[in-house]
C-alpha cells in the first residue's frame, strides 16, 4: 500500500491496523470495512470508474505518504534522540 502511494496511486485498504494513519479516507484513497469483499469491490470500481478522482487521489497520496520516507523518518529519529538527551 505504502510502496503504491510513494508512485502516486491511491490507497485502497481495510481500516485495520495502522493503515488509517496514512491513507486518509477519501482524501488520498479509500477505507472499507474489513472482511468485506463487495465494499472491497466497489471502492475499486469507483476509483477506476473516475480519472479525475483517481488522478488527484493519486497526487494526495504520493504528497501524503513522504511523510513516511526513510530520509523524512530518520530526521525524525533524530530529533526524538536529541530531545532525549536534553
Amino acid at each position: 500500500l505504502a510502496e503504491a502511494m510513494a508512485i502516486g496511486k491511491p490507497g485502497i485498504a481495510t481500516g485495520v491496523g495502522a493503515i488509517p494513519e496514512f491513507v486518509e479516507n477519501g482524501r488520498v484513497g479509500l477505507l472499507v470495512k474489513p472482511m468485506d469483499p463487495p465494499s472491497m469491490a466497489e471502492a475499486i470500481r469507483d476509483l477506476i470508474s473516475d480519472p479525475k478522482a483517481w488522478e488527484e487521489k493519486g497526487q494526495r497520496a504520493y504528497q501524503s505518504i513522504q511523510k513516511f520516507s526513510g530520509v523524512n523518518m530518520g530526521i525524525a529519529f533524530s530529533n526524538l534522540l536529541s530531545r532525549e538527551k536534553k
